[in-house]
């Protein structure tokens, strides 16, 4: 195996960071650490931790690290032998039905239908960044009017099972959170840290930031919801390269479900007579489609992009390829895109836009360019007197053509020559609508695709979380 060049690794962490924050400005940090499974080799960190404060970003600072956490509650729930065929109602009773009829591996592996509670409270109105305690979260769950969908039918998105399973586990005495900042810490000697809400103070914790657009200023984020495992665990990079490099030494796991089986697994060296494992990089904004035609083997593109982005992303990846010597040809452009297909087009663009009124489209301007979006105050106030087809109705129609594949059967191949002719190598649909109508869209998806003479980019088939349920 060829050993690692640390010196040009290094080299490379550091032109890659330095692009985050130019010298003395005052901009959001982060850090890049490199090592094995033996010590940290090299570090590169640029901005700040705090830009109120002007404390640097380093690789011991401390940050949170969002659904990371759910590795951990994983683990957790193994180490505690946990029985994951067993329903949420024996593990927890007191559950409503049909919730109570889940089991624990339905509900950690997001294919239980069980509701998110964030998106459940944003269609009833209610923003992320309200104050709601664990008190108040159980009440709403108690409340839930049912499942989104058939448990094992579908995968779909949510927090809330995790919350359930932490509960059930905490019922039998195994409490999460003093897992994390005990045992494992001790074990891996890191500095986890586990806060119950995000108002929780841990010392020298980076703030997370957020701007509406390239030239705006940025703003520090907050979230209301009490925190849970899906998503409470801090750390700083120090601490997530212990844990990684506990794994690269080849440290054992042995478990058991319906789901999989680990006999002694392990984390091994590559084999270097196999090929290499593509990897593709998602990006939204330049630096990052840059980084990713400098390094990656190719660029996939988030739901939500219109065709005039698209295509200045494209242009932007040639132009970094020309710079270092690289093949278009065996770079591969993707990205996700809603489909909603109907023989009356009213009906097709009322489809998407309720999709689409689930994505945080305001928190990511770039993805729009070209188009007029409803404001986000105007969409929750539509939703909360409304629900989601009350909200959906604000999108223009010529804003709903540009947010996806919205077409009749007639006009499919249009709409697919589109995206063709923005030059994407590959399309990843997500299907709209009831699930019942899901095998006509994809014989739709494939007749067009063989009726083309142009040459349709490549179809992937998934399908978008349903969002008028519990509207």
């Amino acid at each position: 195996m060829t050993r690692p060049d640390w010196t040009a690794a290094i080299a490379e962490a550091e032109r890659i960071v330095a692009a985050w924050a130019s010298p003395g400005a005052a901009a959001p940090g982060g850090t890049v650490l490199l090592f094995d499974r033996d010590r940290i080799r090299g570090a590169a960190s640029a901005g700040l931790a705090s830009l109120q404060h002007g404390i640097p970003f380093t690789p011991a600072t401390p940050s949170r690290f969002a659904s990371i956490t759910k590795h951990l509650l994983c683990a957790f729930a193994l180490l505690r032998g946990i029985d994951l065929a067993a329903p949420l109602g024996g593990l927890l009773p007191g559950l409503p039905a049909p919730l109570s009829a889940v089991s624990a591996l339905r509900a950690l592996s997001m294919t239980g239908g069980i509701p998110d509670l964030l998106q459940s409270y944003l269609l009833c109105g209610v923003p992320a960044s309200a104050g709601v305690d664990a008190a108040a979260l159980d009440a709403f769950t108690a409340a839930l009017p049912g499942l989104d969908f058939a448990p094992g039918t579908e995968m779909s998105y949510s927090n809330t099972g995790y919350r359930l399973v932490e509960q059930a586990l905490a019922r039998q005495g195994g409490l999460f959170g003093a897992w994390v900042e005990g045992p494992l810490n001790a074990a891996l000697g890191t500095g986890f840290r586990f806060p119950a809400g995000w108002d929780r103070p841990i010392p020298g914790l980076a703030d997370g930031y957020w701007r509406e657009g390239p030239e705006a200023p940025w703003r520090i984020g907050a979230y209301g919801m009490a925190l849970s495992a899906s998503g409470a665990l801090a750390g700083s990079a120090e601490d997530l390269a212990a844990w990684l490099r506990a794994l690269l030494r080849g440290e054992t796991t042995t478990a058991h479900s319906e789901a999989f089986s680990l006999d002694a697994m392990r984390i091994t060296t590559i084999d270097t007579t196999l090929p290499p494992i593509p990897i593709d990089v998602m990006a939204i904004r330049p630096r990052m489609t840059m980084l990713a035609a400098r390094l990656g083997d190719g660029l996939s593109l988030s739901v939500g992009a219109s065709h005039e982005y698209i295509r200045s992303q494209i242009a932007l990846v040639q132009r970094v390829l020309d710079e270092n010597g690289r093949d278009r040809e065996a770079f591969r452009v993707s990205a996700s895109v809603i489909c909603s297909i109907d023989t009356d087009i009213a009906a097709a663009r009322a489809g998407l836009a309720q999709s689409a009124v689930s994505f945080p489209l305001s928190t990511m301007p770039e993805l729009h360019t070209g188009l007029e979006l409803p404001s986000p105050q105007a969409l929750a106030e539509a939703k909360a007197l409304g629900g989601v087809e009350r909200a959906a109705a604000l999108f223009r129609p010529e804003t709903v053509d540009g947010l996806g594949l919205v077409a009749t059967p007639e006009t499919l191949n249009v709409a697919l020559d589109r995206y063709r002719e923005d030059g994407l190598d590959e399309i990843i649909v997500l299907l709209a609508g009831p699930p019942n109508k899901h095998p006509a869209l994809i014989r739709a998806l494939a007749a067009a695709s063989e009726a083309s003479t142009a040459g349709h980019p490549p179809i992937s088939v998934a399908r978008v979380p349903r969002v008028g349920a519990r509207g």
